[in-house]
């Protein structure tokens, strides 16, 4: 199995949209697809469409008759994809180490770039991988074999358990709490009080 992103190469590139009116005659030409020369834009781009073919990839035929499978991942599925995994961690790594000691050259950077791919070794690729996988089977089985049942979650507990953040004293209930609409009139009323006038 291999896992590929949208953006791949096609074998064969088909009109889109933003084709010029002579790309799309120059498509349409090689196709031996007759049209009216004094045809618009958007009639040539019709004329494509009607006659334009399936999407083919250069790996789908170079993969043609050997035991592996591509499997696509959507777009903007980036947690379906374990290169993103390791493009984060890399990236947490650069943006730690960057400017540690105050420098901030070129030099440094490739060399703190270097050092964060240099992190990635077989072992941290397949643990993403692994995480991508268990992934991939939880949300199959939430969705096709749970029929897309959700666990509604009633916590309202802090998460931070830092005693800083959450002083007794200072805590109040949910429902001590002020609302936002709440807010927004108490803002109305001292604005009008002070003359407010808007812009």
């Amino acid at each position: 199995m291999m896992l590929i992103s949208i953006g791949q190469i096609l074998e064969e590139v088909q009109p889109t949209t933003n084709w010029t009116v002579a790309r799309l005659k120059e498509w349409l030409n090689k196709e031996d697809i007759p049209y009216g020369e004094n045809l618009r834009r958007k009639e040539l781009y019709k004329l494509c469409v009607q006659h334009k073919k399936p999407t083919t990839y250069e790996l789908d035929s170079l993969c043609e008759g050997t035991p592996h499978y591509i499997l696509r991942s959507a777009p903007y599925c980036y947690f379906y994809n374990p290169i993103e995994n390791v493009w984060g961690l890399s990236k947490r790594y650069y943006d730690a180490h960057l400017a540690f000691g105050g420098d901030y050259s070129e030099k440094k950077a490739v060399e703190t770039w270097n050092e964060a791919l240099a992190r990635v070794t077989p072992q941290v690729w397949n643990e993403c991988v692994k995480h991508t996988e268990k992934r991939i089977l939880a949300d199959y089985q939430r969705y096709f074999v749970e029929k897309g049942t959700i666990e509604i979650i009633d916590n309202l507990d802090p998460i931070d358990d830092d005693p800083e953040l959450n002083d007794d004293n200072d805590s109040q209930s949910l429902s001590e709490m002020q609302t936002v609409s709440e807010l927004d009139d108490d803002d109305e009323q001292n604005n009008e009080n002070e003359n407010y006038k808007p812009l």
